[in-house]
């Protein structure tokens, strides 16, 4: 009995000791904001939603599917879904595959359907298997006609889902499914019942528990309805859950390894959240309950100790969380954005580790641990004189409080706080403070006379109450430091700075009326704090921060709200301990590193209390810790755990944009090709959000990884410009999402040019070729033409020809006759007959041999020797080689006989005529004639014609010769030389030569 009432005890303190050790207390929500259908919504009602890897959420509602960005919703083709007569609403299960896919299965009708990425079009991808997503991979169960089931590896390709390689079989279809690295199995069934399969070779084992599995550094836990276990090896208890009459509705994992469970005891609402760390730290998150109005159906989170997405019956409400390293204290949670809730005036830090605030009106309280504070003196000790207080200080030289407040009537008290003696004393100054500077034995004060507005600054022993003015001509006092490297008082005031020496003589000043563009050029003079940061001195205004030398004094650096603060009234400077300048604005906290560049902005959704911070209300602990005060609250940070956030917002290549000559293509994201001519490419990007805040920057980088071209930044798109040919490589970094993308992209040698000119020289050339054709047809039809009319024309000189020789051969037949030598005239008209008919036969040819010429030119010349009486020898010489066979033109030689023997033989006196005729081949194609004679040449003979006498012979002759010669078939040169002896003329040469054009 007593071991039982032991193990009882024991039993009862190990539960207790559990929920102690794990369940904390819910997060503390600093902001949420409500995503309506006046916003883009199609339906108010969302029943689940889905991320995929380039940060875009997917809300699936009972009639439609829409991708959000953070801002804009776009609306996805369904018609897949409607072709097999089913809505978004029948959607059982969603998942994200490893290529960003979104994988959507209908379990009652067994039929699966995809979201590709970059597409706005679900298709379908029918399988005859049930289709499981388990760590971004596809997975096919088939059902055996036996009853088994078969667990297979499975891919999607051209819209079909393709068996990759059998697993395992199966005692029961899954629901969710967990494959480990050493081959072991996990799996949970819609009914709630989970098998475990150890190894390979190992059986399936039924667990006793009833729930859900999620997987976390390759263990696998179970959470049930009251308690959470690790079932890798065994069954071993993680935490216990006051759950025992709900039902889990969602169970995950966000990408930092938490894992996240929601439960439900009535339908429609939720009523716990719970939070899993991977050191197995158990929170319930029951403020996320309360903000979702229990009726959320589903929730995304990536790093459930920050953002939260839940959607449900009141559309969707986007929560951020106070995440470790940011501390809120003090804040009023009924006051709205934008309104004034604890006004926190002054911070100031002690050395002892003490953190101090300000509220305006009613004294200063203390900061004890992370989320708590107390009242730092009663009180009662004020009497009712703190009020309208400013900056809060600490004093090093007496670690005591020194704050100032004023009064309407323009005067000012300064109010001194001893903590550990509880005292508190006051000093009237009588003019308006705006700063102190507690100093060893006295306190250097500064402001404004309330009636003048003229600059104050004099020097205040608070235990006489004796004040000394500076007499430094100055507008109102807003800020004072002393920079202990150089022993110089830094005094900002409305109109600039002043940089006085130790004895507050006037060294330096720094305003806008000073040469614009020189190194003491302050645009905006109204200076409202300054510190040393990085060896320079930070000068906080209201038109953003001045990094100045602090030797020179020289104003090297202007950054405002254009180039990279998130506001530009700059009214909080102070340096971490890990090398950062915190910046403190009207609009949230700027952190920036030692090169003078802003590396982090936080914002009021990030874990700020209020985004409107106080002048000069900032300190640093001595553990290193920030504290801030804003219009609502004090706002803590740990830098070293600030620097490690990171944010939830995604990286996606939106379009691809060509611009060339005026005009613009859209280019395929994945390998776009492109020529290296064109003007420019536009690469513009998207960085999905839960929500995206206005005022928010993008941090986004990007460079040339590869590639030659000019590269320019401007808002969210990257412009290049002037591109080499070659392959580019555009890398996408974002120091504060750890998020990288690389586009890949190829520029081609442009040969457009050249191929248009080739294109151009083919089309000249086909013109050209055309006209040349079109030419040579013309030219041949004209030369056909030419041929018939030279044919025509041969013929009509032919015929003029032959009743020429007839008449001067008739006349030798009437000279015998005159004669009465009738033997001759018989002997004559025979041989005159013969030639007759040899002309008349050529006479029907175009061309004849040369050997029918020879004989017909052999009878003329022995007619014509007859009728003059052997007044002249002639022979005719023919050469060995002359091709006998070869074609001339007919009566071409005649003339030139004809000639010689009427012109040149028949006028000699003085000697007997010869006449010779020489026929020789010169080339192939070639015949050479020579006609010689050794009458009285050319010039007697035409002085020995009579004038009644008009020569045609000669005339057709040139006509026949011109007309063969543009008939084209055959060339025919003429060359006539008179020949000479002793000075006198001795006959005539005429050389005929035919060439046969083949």
């Amino acid at each position: 009995m007593c071991n039982q009432y032991f193990r009882f005890i024991k039993l009862t303190l190990t539960i207790y000791l559990l929920l102690l050790c794990n369940l904390c207390s819910s997060q503390v929500i600093v902001d949420y904001v409500n995503v309506e259908q006046d916003q883009g919504l199609h339906q108010r009602q969302v029943n689940k939603v889905v991320r995929d890897h380039a940060g875009y959420f997917y809300f699936f509602m009972p009639d439609a599917i829409q991708r959000y960005d953070g801002s804009d919703f776009e609306l996805i083709n369904t018609s897949a879904l409607a072709a097999h007569k089913l809505t978004p609403k029948d959607i059982d299960r969603v998942a994200v595959l490893e290529d960003g896919t979104v994988s959507m299965s209908v379990d009652r009708v067994n039929q699966h359907f995809l979201l590709l990425p970059h597409t706005r079009a679900v298709i379908a991808c029918p399988s005859p298997h049930t289709i499981i997503v388990s760590a971004g991979q596809l997975y096919a169960v088939s059902e055996e006609p036996s009853g088994s089931h078969n667990l297979m590896l499975a891919a999607c390709e051209a819209e079909l889902i393709n068996i990759v390689a059998e697993v395992s079989a199966l005692p029961a279809i899954p629901r969710e499914l967990y494959l480990t690295a050493n081959g072991g199995i996990y799996f949970s069934t819609a009914a709630g019942d989970v098998y475990r399969k150890l190894e390979p070779k190992a059986n399936f084992e039924l667990l006793q528990y009833n729930g859900r599995l999620a997987m976390n550094s390759n263990k696998i836990y179970l959470w049930t309805s009251t308690q959470i276990l690790d079932i890798t090896t065994g069954d071993r208890t993680v935490a216990t859950l006051t759950t025992a009459n709900m039902w889990l509705t969602q169970l995950k994992v966000d990408k930092m390894g938490n894992m996240t469970a929601s439960y439900s005891a009535k339908d429609r609402f939720n009523n716990a959240i719970y939070k899993l760390t991977p050191d197995e730290k158990l929170t319930s998150l029951d403020a996320l309950v309360d903000v979702g109005s229990k009726l959320f159906i589903d929730y995304w989170t990536d790093d459930a100790s920050y953002k939260w997405m839940l959607v449900g019956y009141n559309a969707i409400k986007v929560v951020s969380t106070l995440r470790d390293g940011a501390y809120i204290h003090h804040k009023n949670p009924a006051a709205k954005k934008g309104e004034f809730g604890n006004v926190m005036s002054g911070v100031a830090c002690d050395s002892k580790g003490h953190t101090y605030y300000l509220r305006e009106q009613r004294g200063f309280h203390q900061i004890v641990g992370d989320a708590k504070h107390r009242d730092a003196m009663p009180n009662t000790l004020f009497q009712n004189t703190f009020y309208n207080n400013g900056k809060l200080y600490h004093s090093r030289y007496d670690d005591k409080l020194y704050s100032y407040g004023y009064r309407y009537d323009g005067t000012s008290e300064v109010f001194k706080s001893d903590v550990f003696r509880q005292q508190h004393s006051a000093t009237t100054v009588p003019f308006k403070i705006n700063d102190i500077y507690p100093a060893d034995d006295q306190i250097l004060v500064g402001g404004y006379d309330n009636l003048s507005k003229k600059g104050k600054l004099a020097w205040l022993n608070m235990a006489t109450g004796v004040i000394t003015d500076i007499s430094v001509q100055m507008a109102m006092v807003r800020s004072i430091y002393f920079h202990e490297a150089t022993q110089e008082y830094w005094i900002g005031t409305t109109k600039g700075i002043h940089v006085l020496n130790t004895e507050l003589q006037e060294v330096a000043v720094l305003s806008n009326r000073s040469d614009e563009g020189g190194n003491q050029y302050l645009p905006n003079e109204y200076v409202v704090m300054i510190t040393p940061y990085a060896d320079k001195m930070v000068a906080g205004s209201l038109g953003g921060i001045y990094i100045i030398d602090s030797q020179t004094h020289a104003v090297e650096k202007h950054i405002s709200e254009s180039n990279g603060l998130s506001n530009g009234q700059a009214i909080g400077i102070i340096p971490d301990d890990l090398g950062y300048c915190w910046i403190t604005t009207f609009n949230g906290v700027n952190i920036m590193d030692s090169t003078y560049h802003i590396v982090r902005q936080l914002y009021d959704h990030q874990g700020l209390s209020d985004r409107e911070f106080n002048s000069k209300a900032i300190a640093k602990t001595t553990n290193g810790r920030i504290y801030g005060g804003t219009l609502n609250g004090i706002t803590g940070f740990a830098p070293e755990l600030v620097m490690q956030w990171s944010e939830p917002y995604g990286l996606d290549i939106s379009s691809i944009t060509a611009h060339e000559a005026g005009s613009s293509r859209s280019l395929p994201i994945t390998e776009a090709s492109f020529y290296s001519s064109v003007d420019s490419i536009v690469v513009q990007y998207a960085t999905p959000d839960y929500y995206n805040y206005p005022f928010t920057r993008d941090d986004t980088q990007a460079h040339l990884a590869a590639g030659n071209a000019e590269l320019s930044h401007t808002g969210k798109q990257i412009v290049l410009k002037n591109i080499k040919s070659g392959d580019l490589t555009l890398a996408f970094a974002n120091d504060i999402t750890n998020r990288g993308l690389t586009v890949h992209m190829h520029a081609k040698t442009d040969y457009r040019w050249l191929m248009a000119l080739a294109a151009l020289l083919l089309l000249l050339g086909l013109i050209g070729l055309s006209v040349v054709r079109y030419n040579k047809k013309k030219a041949y039809e004209w030369s056909r033409l030419q041929g018939k009319v030279a044919e025509l024309q041969l013929t009509s000189l032919q015929a003029q020809m032959n009743p020429h020789f007839i008449f001067n051969a008739l006349g030798a037949v009437q000279y015998f006759i005159q004669t009465h030598d009738a033997e001759k005239a018989d002997e004559y008209l025979s041989n005159f007959a013969m030639l007759m008919r040899r002309i008349l036969e050529s006479s029907k040819s175009k061309y004849i041999s040369i050997k029918n010429e020879i004989e017909l030119q052999e009878l003329y010349i022995g007619l014509e020797a007859i009728r003059f009486e052997n007044k002249f020898d002639y022979e005719v010489n023919i050469d060995d080689n002359l091709d006998t066979d070869m074609n001339v033109p007919p009566m071409i030689i005649q003339p030139y006989v004809e000639n010689a023997i009427n012109h040149g033989l028949y006028n000699l006196t003085d000697r007997k005529g010869r006449l010779i005729l020489d026929f020789r081949q010169i080339d192939e194609d070639t015949i050479c004639c020579t006609v010689t004679d050794n009458g009285v040449g050319r010039k007697k003979a035409l002085e020995l014609r009579t004038k009644r006498h008009k020569s045609r012979g000669m005339q057709i002759v040139k006509e026949r010769i011109d007309t063969i010669n543009t008939a084209g078939e055959m060339q025919v040169k003429i060359e006539i030389k008179d020949l000479t002896e002793g000075g006198s003329a001795s006959g005539t040469k005429a050389i005929i030569t035919v060439k046969d054009i083949p």
